[in-house]
């Protein structure tokens, strides 16, 4: 741990990971990075271990019979200056890496509520498997609730669309590719080819827009 011995010498790889993760979350979910936490939780176990031998030879001095109460105090001033600063450089790398995780999370089920029960292909790359597994947790925890508040029916009651007030139940959208049959509330089935142009309930579109599949035209929507 050579890297770490002095804090001085310590790297500002928590604060790169935060600044990184923010430019990353503007465009969809980064690539998690391993490298930089590994890293960080080394420096971590390093200056905890740095700490607990300073604290060690700090008792020791105290009952050094040979050092003068004037070289005691000195050199427990010393100790106490470095044992704090290790310290704090452990605490903002723990903030930092508590931040990066949760930030995460919260980026992935905010993806959930805009873009559906089903990942993009680029945000599954990128994400590590126990946040898939997360992701999954959280896909099954809300359609339960949408389930129960809407009495147990086979389609539950899907709040995920219609989260701001429609200016009319009935928009005109046009298809941006080739999606296929989609399947409306009424049970009628559309075929979205591109190009293609369409009038249809607001509700059965709000997730295609956001997916890219739709796009309105005009401004009823």
């Amino acid at each position: 741990h050579a890297s770490y011995s002095r804090p001085e010498a310590r790297s500002n790889q928590s604060t790169r990971l935060i600044a990184d993760l923010k430019r990353g979350l503007s465009t969809g979910l980064p690539a998690f990075e391993e490298d930089r936490v590994r890293h960080l939780l080394a420096e971590i176990d390093a200056l905890f271990q740095q700490n607990r031998e300073a604290i060690g030879e700090a008792l020791a001095d105290s009952n050094n019979a040979a050092l003068t109460a004037q070289e005691k105090e000195l050199r427990a001033g010393r100790s106490h200056n470095s044992i704090q600063l290790r310290q704090a450089v452990m605490e903002r790398n723990k903030r930092c890496l508590l931040a990066y995780l949760y930030h995460r999370l919260v980026q992935l089920r905010r993806m959930r509520w805009e873009l559906g029960p089903i990942l993009p292909a680029n945000v599954q790359l990128n994400a590590r498997d126990e946040e898939i597994n997360w992701f999954s947790g959280y896909n099954r925890m809300l359609a339960h609730y949408m389930q129960v508040v809407h009495g147990w029916t086979t389609t539950g009651f899907d709040l995920t669309v219609n989260r701001q007030p429609p200016k009319s139940l009935f928009v005109e959208v046009r298809c941006l590719q080739d999606y296929g049959q989609l399947e409306t509330e009424d049970g009628c089935l559309v075929n979205l080819k591109k190009g293609s142009h369409h009038y249809l309930l607001h509700s059965d579109t709000e997730l295609l827009v956001r997916q890219g599949v739709l796009e309105h035209v005009g401004s009823n929507h």
